[in-house]
Formats: structure tokens, C-alpha cells, sequence
């Protein structure tokens, strides 16, 4: 088995899921190692950086101005992967995971639902970022990008 790696930078500013270009099989074995920081809103008492799990309870809590977040399961800052609409977080900063359809591998920072509806530049208050990094076997990738790994 070949095994291969693809890294991506996930701006925290981004609005639009980053993807990773590689559409992975339902239940494949992928392993997602992140590293980096982010700022979710603008730099306020009592918000501070968040690793890939992202802030359990920032103060004041965004709830309170009526935000909602994309994955209610993760905490506000955390990186998530996407598969279609299937959003799951990368607590500590590592994933053993397997996609639940075929589907593009993307990810996103988590912030507000509000932002991606209503504010298409709701996360440009956002500073940092992870370096994502993909670890996959070729057998694990349909469609093209199976045949030119």
C-alpha cells in the first residue's frame, strides 16, 4: 500500500470551506493531523486563540448576540473537517477518521452559521489559521484522483 500526504492552510478568515482536492470513499481510513492557532471575531477581554478544539466558553459568549455555530457538536474556533454537509471537529488537533459518503475532503474553521448565510465577510475579523495534513491511501480515493496519485 502507498501511503501519501497532502497539507492545506485553513485561513480562520475564511468563510468558504478549504478543500483538500482528494474526494475519499465512504469508509476509508484517513488520518488528519493539524497544527496551528486561530482568533474567532475581533480581539476582545476575555477571547483568546484557539488550538484545533477550539474555545469551550468564550466570554461573552456569541450565543449571546443571537450567532450560531456551523457544527453545534464542536466549540466555537474548532477546526472541523467537511464532507458534504456531515461537519466533524478534530479534537486535539488529530483525526483518525472515515468519511460517511464518498465525498470532497475540506475544512473550516467553526464560527458563525450566521456568517456563511447572512454575512459573507463575517469571519474577515478572524486571525490565524491551521496547516492541515492529510495521511491516505490511494485504494481510499475515487473518481480522477485515484489514477493520478
Amino acid at each position: 500500500m502507498a501511503w501519501h500526504t497532502k497539507t492545506v492552510h485553513v485561513p480562520a478568515s475564511s468563510h468558504n470551506p478549504i478543500s483538500t482536492g482528494l474526494n475519499f470513499a465512504e469508509g476509508a481510513k484517513v488520518t488528519i493531523v493539524s497544527e496551528g492557532v486561530a482568533l474567532i471575531g475581533p480581539i476582545k477581554e476575555g477571547w483568546k486563540y484557539q488550538g484545533a478544539e477550539g474555545e469551550t466558553a468564550p466570554s461573552p459568549p456569541p450565543e449571546a448576540f443571537g450567532f450560531t455555530r456551523i457544527s453545534m457538536e464542536a466549540n466555537w474556533g474548532a477546526l472541523l473537517a467537511a464532507t458534504g454537509t456531515v461537519f466533524t471537529p478534530l479534537h486535539g488537533g488529530l483525526l483518525n477518521w472515515s468519511p460517511p459518503t464518498d465525498d470532497n475532503l475540506s475544512f473550516i474553521v467553526n464560527d458563525t452559521l450566521n456568517a456563511v448565510r447572512e454575512l459573507p465577510n463575517g469571519f474577515s475579523d478572524n486571525q490565524g489559521g491551521f496547516d492541515v495534513t492529510v495521511w491516505y491511501n490511494d485504494k481510499d480515493l475515487v473518481g480522477r484522483e485515484r489514477n493520478s496519485v
